[in-house]
This record gives structure tokens, C-alpha cells and sequence, in this order.
């Protein structure tokens, strides 16, 4: 289970998750499978569009999913029509329609279209590809290893004299220069010199500094919106505020620094559903957007509120909380998830299973485990190998794959 007194946010990934539209007005949810050595792709009724026929099915991306054939990776249609023949010796994915590709031991690499046509050989690294969201992307010279960003063409806009050039938002790249942090703009002009030994990227106009070894706030132009030292510490929130820390106890403040929540809590979590975790005295609770303290702390881990209720321990067991803090299920299970689609996953004598509110097991616990891949399907697994059933338990794709992906959507 997650926990809530992390103070860091968690970007969840799902990898090797493949894409799939059948076209422009219409759109399903697919998942990459592999049987006897073979991958393929179904739907979310478990019919397969791709019979399980590739050495390997990477990314989709822009109507076309990469697959490897004889050692070499191309793509294809949504038709299962070979658009970009096999030639490649890495997977790629198309990001705003271009993806960066190389050829066996063919120095450099190759920027090409949709139709696999070459619109670009450079020598340069990339570090990431954005498909030149701003028009530039960022590259490394492969000999010192620095970066600067071009253009379309190849044109070095931005000389290699940086360390680091990532994370771009509200209109402004992350630089590095040695130890130091800046902020560039997407014309590659910088904004903010580099002079912070730590930076965030830029998230609703805000970004959290360190300079002299004391944490603040700057705005998109540089200017200190909480000036450095206020707080000891000061983390970004996922509704635009932020939390800190003061004499070891944590907080909420506004965009303008503007303290909403005093800092009196050993640790303090993002809002979900007008309610926040709290910590205080070593147990969790939680308070509502005003700060009032509506569920006291008792518990000895909470995940945050989900359709309503929250999972909660006590002596190492977990049951379900609503939002007054009513225990509406009983603690006696090893585990229990965040609520989706009306049913949580839990865990009984080293199984899994799903309950509803009422904490009936709507599937009874007897997987090896359980992943929810959205819209109420879950892959199950049985040893060593993976289904796909919805919350009733009815199986979509019987227990007889190497392997099952998150099923996602265009």
C-alpha cells in the first residue's frame, strides 16, 4: 500500500502498456499479451486484434505500435498492416508524429515521419524526446556530454553548455550549469540564471528553490513569491498549493504564501476529496480543506479518501473508514487498496480478492495477484500466469498468458 506520510508525489507509470484506436471518432481499450513466446494485442473484452505472432510489441503511438520482427523493429496499422517495414534495431514511439530510430551499427540516429521517412540524421544524444513540442528539443554532444537544444533541422539553437536541460512546463525548461539550477524559456533564452543548488520544475506558476542552503518560492519571471528561509522545507501539492515545514512540523500554504493550515502536524498529505492524511503523535487521521481535524488521528496508516472511504490499520490489520471516520469494514485483512470502479483489491492469507463498501468479497481471495487496469478489468494472476476478469469475476481472457499489459486507451 501506499504511504500517505511520503512527502514526495508519485508519478504512476504504466510499463509496457500499449495503445490502440480504431479510428478518429471511435476509440477502445487495448493491452499488449504474450503466449508461447509470442506477443499480440486484445481488447478489453479479451478478443484478440493482434494474435500473439511478434518477438516483441512495444509502444503505441499516433495510430502505429512499434513490433519487432526477425531481430528488427518496425510498426503497424491498426489493421495489423506493416507501415514502417522492420529495419530498426531498437523499439521507438512516435511523439507529435516524428520518433527517433537507429540502424544496427550506423553512427548517430534518424528522426522519421509517420510514413518512416527520414527527416533528420544527427549525431547528437537524446536525453528525452518531446517530438519538438516548443520547436527545439534538447541533445548532448556526444563528445562532452553537454547539452543545448536544436531545431527541426539540426541547427544547434542553443549551444552545448549545459549539464542538464529537462522537466519543461509553464513555458520553462529546467537548466543545470555544474551545481546550479536556472530556467530557460521554449525560445531557448534563459530566464532564470542558473544559481539554485536545488530546483523543481515549474508547476501552477510556482517552483521550489534552495539557495544558500535555505528553501523559497519563485514565479515563472524569477521573483521570490516566499522569500528563502521562511520555511526549512517546502513541498509542491497536486491542487496548487504547497506544504511546508516549519521547527519540524508541517503545513499548507496558498500561491501568495499565505499560511491556510498552521504548521502543527508531524506530516501532512495531499488533498483527495476534501480530506487530507494528518500525523500527529504518531498515528493518522485527517482534517478538511479549512484545517478541522474530522477524522482524529488513531490509526496506524491510512490511504487517502476514494469514492468516499479511505482503507485504514490497526495492529497491523486493515478494514475501511467513510468519510466521518465511521468503520464501516472491520480490520482483518493483511491488505486493502484505494477504492475504484466500486470494488478495492485486498489480501487474506496471502491471497487477493475484491471487496465492495460493504466489505462482501465480491471475488473471493484466491489469486497470486491482482492489478486493476481501469474501467472495473483487472488482470489476475494464477503462478506464473496472467487473465483478464471484471469485477465480478468473469474471466474476459482465461489464466494462460506469459503476460498481460495495462490495458489504456487513445
Amino acid at each position: 500500500m501506499k504511504n500517505y506520510k511520503l512527502l514526495s508525489l508519485c508519478l504512476v507509470l504504466l510499463i509496457g502498456s500499449v495503445q490502440f484506436s480504431l479510428s478518429a471518432q471511435e476509440t477502445e481499450q487495448f493491452a499488449k499479451i504474450k503466449k508461447a513466446g509470442k506477443f499480440g494485442i486484445i481488447n478489453s473484452k479479451g478478443e484478440a486484434i493482434i494474435a500473439p505472432s511478434y518477438e516483441d510489441i512495444g509502444d503505441y503511438s499516433d495510430g502505429l505500435i512499434a513490433v519487432k520482427v526477425n531481430g528488427l523493429w518496425g510498426a503497424v496499422d491498426n489493421t495489423n498492416t506493416i507501415v514502417i517495414k522492420p529495419k530498426y534495431a531498437e523499439n521507438f514511439m512516435f511523439v507529435h508524429g516524428l520518433a527517433i530510430v537507429s540502424i544496427g551499427n550506423k553512427p548517430g540516429v534518424d528522426i522519421i515521419d509517420k510514413k518512416g521517412k527520414p527527416i533528420l540524421h544527427t549525431m547528437y544524444a537524446f536525453q528525452q524526446f518531446t517530438g519538438f513540442m516548443t520547436g527545439l528539443e534538447p541533445v548532448a554532444d556526444p563528445k562532452t556530454l553537454k547539452q543545448g537544444q536544436i531545431n527541426k533541422v539540426g541547427k544547434a539553437i542553443v549551444p552545448c553548455e549545459f549539464d542538464e536541460i529537462k522537466s519543461f512546463s509553464d513555458n520553462r525548461w529546467l537548466i543545470r550549469k555544474g551545481t546550479v539550477f536556472g530556467y530557460m524559456d521554449k525560445q531557448g533564452v534563459v530566464v532564470v540564471k542558473p544559481q539554485y543548488e536545488e530546483a523543481s520544475a515549474f508547476s501552477n506558476g510556482m517552483a521550489v528553490v534552495k539557495k544558500m542552503g535555505k528553501m523559497g518560492v519563485i514565479g515563472t519571471d524569477g521573483k521570490f513569491i516566499i522569500q528563502p528561509g521562511t520555511y526549512s522545507r517546502i513541498f509542491g501539492s497536486e491542487d496548487g498549493s504547497l506544504r511546508m515545514v516549519k521547527n519540524k512540523l508541517m503545513g499548507y500554504i496558498n500561491k501568495q504564501g499565505k499560511v491556510i493550515i498552521p504548521p502543527t502536524y508531524e506530516g501532512i498529505g495531499d488533498f483527495e476529496e476534501g480530506r487530507a492524511t494528518i500525523l500527529q503523535a504518531s498515528k493518522y487521521g485527517f482534517i478538511d480543506t479549512s484545517g478541522v481535524v474530522v477524522i482524529k488521528p488513531q490509526f496506524e496508516n491510512v490511504e487517502n479518501f476514494n469514492e468516499g472511504v479511505a482503507p485504514f490499520s490497526i495492529n497491523g490489520k486493515f478494514g475501511l473508514i467513510d468519510m466521518a471516520g465511521k468503520v464501516i469494514v472491520k480490520p482483518t485483512y493483511e491488505s486493502i487498496n484505494n477504492f475504484n470502479d466500486g470494488v478495492a483489491i485486498f489480501e487474506k492469507a496471502e491471497k487477493f480478492g475484491l471487496l465492495d463498501k460493504t466489505g462482501k468479497a465480491v471475488v473471493a481471495a484466491k489469486y497470486s495477484a491482482i492489478d486493476g487496469l481501469g474501467n472495473g478489468i483487472f488482470r489476475v494472476q494464477v503462478g506464473s500466469n496472467y487473465g483478464v476478469v471484471d469485477k465480478t469475476d468473469h474471466a474476459m481472457l482465461p489464466v494462460e498468458y506469459e503476460e498481460v499489459g495495462a490495458f489504456v486507451k487513445q
